[in-house]
């Protein structure tokens, strides 16, 4: 039964782009005991990494292979920028000897959990986020990846349209190929 999104009770009030009917507060993915087993088990796969039972990739049920070569987004800006404004110039360094390395592997855990997302707004503008999954469909990001305020741009504020999410982006690699989504929730704040 779905639950009415009311704003204004608090920062912590769930929102979201759904449509009321659409929109469930605190659903769950697991059945009832009595539907037997519980669909988050996991399995060993092929490669050696777990997936979740009757689980697949959208691109493998449709039969398509999914994308493996990333969208360039060299040109784009942070999402943040579309809120708060263009960044300030601002100089960085690496205290001590500079001993970061570059992950090779990005379809090893815990990397592969992080994702390049591709924002699309609502105004078509296209800009670049971070994200990581928190679990087997669920993503973690910042509020203004999805809800864009003060732009000043007309069209542009509000909820965007979709995200393209990268997990384990490497370069223009895509180990696991690419997903969009277009549902979102936030909280008031």
């Amino acid at each position: 039964m779905a639950k009415k999104i009311t704003r204004g009770l608090g920062p912590h009030t769930p929102v979201t782009n759904e449509p009321e009917e659409k929109a469930l507060v605190g659903k769950t993915a697991s059945r009832p005991p009595s539907e037997g087993k519980n669909p988050r088990t996991t399995k060993p796969s092929p490669e050696g990494t777990e997936q979740v039972e009757g689980f697949q990739p959208r691109a493998r049920l449709e039969g398509a292979e999914p994308e493996l070569t990333a969208p360039d987004t060299s040109a784009l800006r942070d999402i943040a920028e579309a809120s708060f404004g263009p960044l300030p110039a601002q100089l960085e360094t690496v205290h001590g000897p500079d001993d970061r390395v570059q992950i090779k592997n990005t379809s090893a855990y815990p990397w592969r959990v992080h994702c390049s997302l591709l924002i699309t707004a609502a105004d078509n503008s296209q800009w670049i986020g971070t994200g990581w999954f928190i679990g087997p469909r669920t993503l973690m990001t910042a509020g203004h990846v999805v809800y864009i305020t003060n732009s000043g741009v007309p069209g542009r504020d509000g909820w965007v349209k979709r995200i393209q999410v990268m997990p384990g982006r490497n370069g223009s690699t895509l180990p696991y190929g690419s997903v969009t989504s277009t549902s979102f929730r936030s909280v008031v704040g």
